[in-house]
């Protein structure tokens, strides 16, 4: 179990005004949930604020995981 103590330090937030996909600038972090983390963005394409919801990387090794966040709206 002490892997996953160390894998969850990898699950930070992504920085301010990362870029993500080409197309969604980081602005903010609004919160972090056990399976993932949620921004506001600025959508590039359009000039629009969104919201964009990252799964921890530490979730994405199990499909279990997976399978969880994807069912979070």
């Amino acid at each position: 179990m002490k892997w996953r103590r160390i894998l969850a330090l990898f699950d930070r937030p992504l920085q301010k005004n990362t870029i993500v996909a080409e197309r969604y600038k980081i602005e903010s972090v609004i919160g972090m949930g056990s399976y993932g983390v949620t921004y506001v963005v600025n959508d590039l394409q359009i000039n629009r604020y969104k919201v964009l919801k990252q799964l921890r990387q530490s979730k994405q090794r199990y499909e279990s995981g997976r399978k969880s966040f994807e069912q979070e709206k």
